[in-house]
């Protein structure tokens, strides 16, 4: 059942949360411009919900895990990469928690950073497979390929993108029926 539980959140993680800061970029372009603040502050709170839920998933799961594999996590938290690893768990455990409350909930930014350090486990994982390979390639080509995105970074940030732009559309039909005055 545990690994269920974990496929189902992977499932998440990799069809929604790794999008999350192209969808917060297209909601701050889309608030910057417009300044249709009531729409963009239903779009953010419709994604702060959906990031909260995902959060306490996870949370639930990773507390369910530890129970079970205690050694596998106390030498994670206590190994060579220790930092890592706490800024990792904080980032996606713990700061979007913050999100439930008022002020830096409703913070557009704060939510950018928020979700930025959700995902910093991916661009960790990015980072040292990219600097790995510049080490062992001994061909001599330009790094300059080390700058631009892979494939599952471009499609990460189209399925962002997508998901921005249908909250948004969401949040403003809901305010254009519930807003409409009645004809007499």
């Amino acid at each position: 059942m545990l690994e269920i539980f974990g496929d189902i959140i992977t499932l998440i993680n990799k069809h929604f949360v790794r999008g999350l800061l192209a969808s917060g970029l297209v909601l701050l372009l889309y608030k910057i411009t417009t300044k249709n603040y009531p729409v963009a502050n239903t779009a953010l709170f419709v994604l702060r919900i959906v990031v909260v839920m995902y959060c306490l998933l996870s949370l639930s799961h990773y507390l369910i895990a530890v129970t079970f594999s205690t050694e596998d996590y106390i030498s994670r938290l206590t190994g060579s990469y220790w930092w890592s690893y706490t800024l990792m768990l904080f980032g996606h455990l713990m700061l979007p928690l913050v999100l439930l409350t008022k002020r830096p909930g409703r913070n557009i930014y704060f939510f950018l950073i928020t979700v930025f350090f959700m995902n910093i486990g991916w661009v960790f994982e990015l980072f040292v497979i990219r600097m790995s390979s510049v080490q062992s390639d001994d061909s001599g080509r330009n790094p300059a390929w080390l700058f631009f995105p892979s494939d599952a970074e471009i499609v990460a940030g189209l399925k962002g993108i997508i998901i921005g732009l249908v909250v948004i559309g969401i949040a403003h039909y809901r305010s254009r029926t519930t807003t409409q005055v009645p004809r007499k």
